[in-house]
């Protein structure tokens, strides 16, 4: 006898996992293809050190600040919309990073790609569970998990070869593509989805979250081209936020994380597991 229909239906592959799991390979991608860009960048445009360091970590910086907020707030607005927003600005500024020959407009455009990323990220991660079932969901989340490693490990390659065939402006572009084709399959691919029901977003916890965050993240990247006062004041400011925050958490109805779960260490998998999905199904 053959498997029942339930069971057939669970494990295949929906097609709209595709445009997913290729905006996390653009993500990845773009997280890591700047580097190997940074000496012709230097030479072209007279860029400083400090000015290379902070085209590599724009991206992830701007993206840890808004990733928590962007969870949220693609649960208010629909998930699929809230994708759509984040391809288009990740496209556009990642467009427009290989038309500038401005250091500084360079740094924000990359900063710019943090933000689409940031959008688009929880957002693909939440329609991934959306559009699959059973056997089905487990190898798409191991799919996205695994475009995520691959982009991050490819983005070099790819950009050493942009680089060499067209220049360091095309290090940029060559995740343009990759962003259109994912642009264009997510409107056809996937679901209409509406908004999930408002829940509480603890929003001092996140703010808390993001300023730590991007706190010690500045102080890391900063303390070795220029250990200045206010690589010190990042450190400080990143320790005291950190210590307001655990207290926060401890006093809030609902928290983005139970601080008990970091003070017994067999527990810490299961307290991690548990909020994921708290918070993913809520």
């Amino acid at each position: 006898m053959g498997e029942p229909p339930e069971t057939t239906k669970g494990t295949r592959l929906p097609l709209g996992v595709l445009p997913l799991a290729l905006t996390y390979l653009a993500i990845a991608l773009n997280m890591t293809i700047a580097s190997i860009a940074l000496p012709t960048i230097s030479t072209e445009l007279q860029a400083t050190s400090d000015q290379l360091t902070w085209i590599v970590n724009a991206t992830p910086m701007t993206s840890a600040a808004l990733i928590l907020f962007a969870g949220a707030w693609s649960d208010r607005i629909g998930r699929k919309r809230m994708l759509l927003v984040g391809n288009v600005v990740f496209l556009i500024s990642a467009a427009l990073s290989g038309m500038t020959d401005s250091v500084e407009v360079l740094i924000l455009l990359r900063a710019l790609t943090g933000v689409g990323s940031a959008l688009a990220m929880p957002a693909a991660m939440a329609l991934t569970f959306d559009v699959t079932r059973g056997t089905s969901q487990r190898t798409a989340v191991g799919i996205m998990g695994g475009t995520q490693a691959i982009g991050a490990l490819l983005g070099p390659l790819v950009g050493g070869a942009a680089l060499v065939a067209f220049g360091w402006h095309a290090a940029f572009w060559s995740v343009v593509p990759m962003l259109v084709l994912a642009l264009v399959l997510n409107v056809v691919l996937l679901p209409r989805d509406e908004p999930a029901p408002r829940h509480t977003l603890d929003s001092v916890g996140a703010a808390l979250t993001a300023v730590a965050g991007v706190a010690f993240l500045y102080a890391a990247v900063s303390i070795a081209s220029t250990p200045d006062r206010w690589v010190w004041f990042a450190v400080a400011a990143g320790i005291l936020t950190t210590v307001l925050l655990v207290v926060w958490e401890r006093r809030v109805d609902r928290p983005l994380f139970d601080p008990a779960c970091s003070s017994t260490p067999n527990t810490s998998n299961s307290c991690s597991a548990s909020q994921h999905w708290r918070r993913g199904c809520s």
